[in-house]
């Protein structure tokens, strides 16, 4: 009937009976999933560039918050060697009053538009952080400042290892300074003329034991017209956390507190301390009597005003700044401050490195991207396939009773967009709603391109199938074990095979992104090809584990098993081909993809156990971590090993040529750290020297036949030592050692050579004086141990200045929070996670697709006698087949994947780097079980849940209904 309706309105005209709303009435169901459909397809490819370009935002701006603001800005300065100019009508020598202090501001000010008007987009400075000063540095040697004095009566400040306070001068306006003591310096009629009037901040007054009305002497050539005497005047509060992030401060960090310096000198590290104290306007001008002036002008960028799209034009403008047009502009100006400005910044820097680390982090999720658009695409093929398949007969009989090609593409078109257009719609709206971005022309393109292809695609698939009038043979069978592939097929399975081989080939010979040629789109698709030819490959061989299966099945009594196989068997090729193509596409790309990123997690946690070599470290910042405060360490709540080492990083083997880092440690402890941390776990008696006498090895060498000390080394220091004793100099002194194992790593130096022996007889062979106690230089701890106990005691000891606190799980979280990586190990997820819910969406179709069948054949079977128990049985076996084949398969080719295509993906990127002092140059996916198993067997578990919840309901219906007449079988 509904043959003979569609047949009259193709011969009697588009207005004598309506077409489109009779269908959609006649399978609200099928109208209503295809909506659905494409507006999750359309959502995902409207999302796609979205999201990429948000997290690619979000990553560019946590970047440079989290980057200081001095690196984040552009600096101007005099090229070298120009100092500060003269104020028209004075001269060096001439005192600067209120009016010159006010002209010097001026100049500044002028000297900073200048700078801001060749600074272009997209680069937008923050105009009301722009800040600017002069800065006197006197520097001697190794030394920054001018070492001071004090007059007789006053105290000068603390001197650690005997060197006295450094002192530098500065001038900033003054706008941002809160007075909490005293007054600002001038340089007005009536001050002393002996003395130069400085302030100081709270914290450096507090360090130094300065107050108002303090007194200082600074030595030649640090003085003012003469004058040696400083005097503090003002004490300025400091500035707050927010405050220390401003230019104005971070600037000139020491304005601000004072910093504990450190000078080499003869192998010895000395410590003293450097301050700077800021100095009236009015002084400025006889700044170049007390050293070099350097003014500098500070431009911060705008936070959140530049975007990843933009990274590219910036690095121009920063290029065209630094050594380009605009710098000889800059170079050219004149102004009373100097003579030209120079640029430099270290955003440059930033930049780059962000772009770097984009880059590579490119084709790595361009494969989780393409895998979730092929499971995309092999859904929506179904869908068609599935649609021309149910409306074969109906459009046949129409092609028989004469209705035209162009006609029936016009109302088929109509029909599906009032399907799709509605669903299309509605998920460009929610993807634009939900996910702002700069490219959301590009994302709305994206997104009509597919609606577009959604909606031709049905209709063009069902016409070209019925292009012909010849009908088909009434006997013909087009299942999967009958169906005979035509030449056409088998021509593309073939171009497609040796596509896949030449991906595979391309991208273990040269990597997805080969060096300077950016993305090869053959590469970044190999996972789904490898997918796209495992499905056609089983697709082709499904018949014989079919007949395997059966064979024991036929030989039972009862014919349920059998008759769920059979039908199994009979099931249409294109209902069954696309889901499982869906389904093979999503295992292989969720397999790889869940294999990359536990990939990522274990690489980060060798990569934190190779900086840290312990849950928690203490390394001493000098002398030695103090003796009690390691014994403590040790008994911290948590602590499972824990271990003190002597180190000394520059011993030196043999003829000392081969320099290599010595530990000495207590053999028992540090082989517990070892085995509880994973690296280079060994039996403490490989350390335990031989008793000396009869039965010891005489040292060559050496001296009263004391044996050589057992040492475990490295690799690179093994090949060093060889199989004889051989001596090692280190800050303990000689001592003879012999090679007693090769350990890969070892926690006091995870990377690099090393060398180690047990403490006790070292420092004896050494020739440690006994009476000289020896601390160690780091306490290694194991086990769930919180650093802020580890701190909170150190505090209480009184020792936070003289250690560092290394944290393994603050590593760990540093890593988690990088910008870059975990936005796009998140975008990976968000790829693995739609792959799959889209291939269960495959799976959830072709049941709908086959239920109507199912539903009446159970009724019909009940009927004779089969009960509730046989009739899911029934369903399983006729569905679980493919199901299982397809899940065993797809783990497979996802397991396969790993060594096929994991080694030409680079890790490295997604797990990032720790301010470079540890970072994976290049690391592989390697194959796990857990990645391989858990996403077939989670997506076996859903459609079997699928299934007997289709069972379930059609258990409920009753016999009647399905068997009621003109019901369709």
């Amino acid at each position: 009937m509904q043959a003979d309706t569609a047949s009259r309105a193709a011969r009697s005209g588009p207005s004598s009976v309506p077409w489109i709303w009779p269908r959609l009435r006649h399978r609200p169901a099928a109208a209503v999933w295809t909506a659905v459909l494409v507006a999750a397809l359309v959502f995902l490819t409207t999302a796609l560039p979205l999201e990429l370009a948000r997290y690619q935002d979000t990553a560019l701006d946590m970047t440079l918050r989290q980057t200081s603001v001095t690196s984040r800005s552009v600096e101007a300065s005099p090229p070298s060697g120009v100092g500060v100019g003269v104020v028209p009508g004075q001269t060096a020598q001439t005192p600067v009053g209120p009016s010159g202090g006010a002209a010097m501001q001026a100049a500044m000010a002028t000297a900073a538009g200048q700078v801001e008007a060749q600074i272009g987009a997209p680069l937008r400075i923050d105009t009301s952080q722009v800040s600017w000063g002069i800065q006197a540095v006197q520097r001697e040697g190794n030394e920054v400042g001018a070492p001071l004095s004090a007059p007789p009566g006053e105290g000068v400040g603390p001197a650690p290892d005997g060197i006295a306070p450094h002192l530098s001068l500065v001038w900033q306006p003054t706008g941002q300074l809160t007075m909490v003591a005293g007054r600002l310096p001038t340089e007005a009629a009536g001050a002393d003329p002996n003395s130069l009037e400085v302030a100081v901040s709270q914290a450096t007054a507090r360090t130094m034991g300065w107050h108002v009305g303090s007194r200082l002497l600074a030595p030649e050539p640090f003085v003012y017209r003469g004058q040696e005497q400083l005097t503090v005047v003002g004490v300025f509060r400091d500035p707050s956390a927010a405050q220390s992030q401003l230019p104005y401060w971070a600037g000139t960090p020491l304005l601000g507190a004072p910093t504990l310096y450190e000078l080499s000198n003869g192998g010895q590290t000395l410590h003293y301390w450097e301050a700077e104290a800021l100095v009236a306007p009015g002084a400025v001008r006889a700044l170049p009597q007390i050293a070099q002036p350097a003014p500098y002008w500070w431009f911060p960028l705008s936070p959140g005003s530049l975007n990843a799209g933009q990274v590219g034009p910036a690095l121009d403008m920063l290029s065209s700044l630094t050594n380009g047009d605009r710098a000889s502009t800059l170079l050219s100006t004149s102004d009373p401050v100097s003579s030209g400005l120079m640029v430099q910044s270290d955003l440059t820097g930033v930049l780059t490195q962000f772009n770097a680390q984009r880059d590579a982090l490119e084709p790595v999720v361009t494969i989780g991207v393409a895998g979730t658009a092929g499971t995309a695409a092999a859904v929506l093929l179904m869908v068609f396939g599935l649609t021309t398949e149910r409306r074969t007969a109906e459009l046949a009989l129409l092609r028989a009773r004469g209705a035209g090609l162009r006609l029936l593409l016009r109302r088929l078109t109509v029909e599906s967009a009032a399907a799709t257009v509605p669903g299309g719609l509605v998920g460009i709206g929610a993807a634009l709603l939900f996910l702002p971005s700069r490219v959301w022309q590009t994302a709305l393109g994206y997104g009509l391109a597919v609606l577009l292809v959604a909606t031709l695609a049905g209709p063009l698939r069902m016409l070209a199938r019925h292009r012909s009038l010849r009908p088909a043979r009434p006997d013909a069978r087009n299942d999967l074990v009958r169906a005979k592939p035509s030449r056409r097929r088998t021509v593309a399975e073939v171009f497609l095979l040796v596509l896949t081989v030449a991906a595979v080939v391309a991208l273990r010979s040269r990597g997805l992104a080969p060096a300077g040629g950016g993305l090869d789109p053959l590469t970044a698709v190999a996972p789904v090809l490898l997918g796209l030819t495992g499905a056609l490959l089983l697709v082709r061989l499904y018949p014989l584990p079919l007949r395997l299966v059966a064979r024991p099945v036929t030989r039972r009594s009862g014919a349920v098993g059998f008759l769920g196989l059979a039908r199994a068997g009979r099931a249409g090729a294109t209902g069954s081909l696309l889901p499982l193509l869906a389904l093979l596409l999503a295992l292989t790309t969720t397999v790889f993809g869940a294999t990359v990123l536990s990939g990522v997690t274990a690489r980060r946690v060798a990569l934190t156990t190779q900086l840290v070599g312990a849950d928690v470290r203490v390394d001493a910042v000098a002398s030695g971590v103090p003796a009690g405060l390691a014994t403590a360490l040790e008994r911290l709540p948590g602590v499972r090993a824990g271990t003190g080492v002597l180190t000394d990083p520059l011993a030196q083997l043999g003829t000392g040529q081969t320099v290599v880092p010595l530990g000495l440690v207590d053999p028992a402890s540090y082989a517990r750290v070892s085995a509880s941390i994973g690296l280079g776990a060994f039996a403490p008696s490989l350390l335990t020297p031989p008793a000396t006498g009869a039965g010891g090895t005489g040292g060559a060498g050496g001296t009263g036949g004391t044996a050589a000390v057992p040492v475990l080394a490295s690799a690179g220091a093994a090949a060093e030592i060889g199989t004889a004793p051989t001596t090692i100099t280190s800050l303990f002194g000689t001592m003879q050692i012999r090679l007693a194992g090769v350990l890969a790593s070892t926690p006091f130096t995870p990377s690099g050579d090393f060398v180690i022996a047990a403490q006790t007889p070292a420092l004896a062979a050494a020739h440690w004086p006994s009476s000289v106690a020896a601390t160690p230089s780091a306490v290694l701890l194991t086990g769930p141990v919180q650093s802020s106990a580890v701190k909170a005691l150190i505090a209480a000891s009184g020792a936070q200045n003289q250690v560092d606190v290394l944290d393994r799980a603050d590593a760990q979280a540093s890593l988690d929070a990088q910008p870059l990586p975990s936005g796009a190990v998140s975008l990976y997820q968000a790829a693995a996670l739609a792959a799959t819910l889209l291939a269960l969406l495959a799976v959830v179709l072709a049941l709908l697709q086959a239920a109507p069948e199912r539903a009446a054949l159970l009724a019909r079977l009940r009927t004779m006698g089969l009960r509730p128990r046989q009739g899911y049985t029934l369903i399983l076996t006729e569905t679980l087949p493919m199901l299982l084949l397809a899940a065993v398969a797809g783990s497979a080719l996802g397991a396969a994947s790993v060594p096929l295509l994991g080694s030409a993906v680079d890790l490295g990127p997604l797990v990032g780097s720790l301010d470079g002092t540890a970072t994976v140059t290049h690391a592989s996916p390697a194959l796990h079980l857990l990645p391989v198993v858990l996403p077939a067997a989670v997506l076996l578990v859903l459609a079997v849940g699928v299934v007997l919840t289709e069972a379930a309901v059609i258990g409920r219906r009753q016999i009647g209904v399905q068997l009621r007449a003109g019901d369709e079988a």
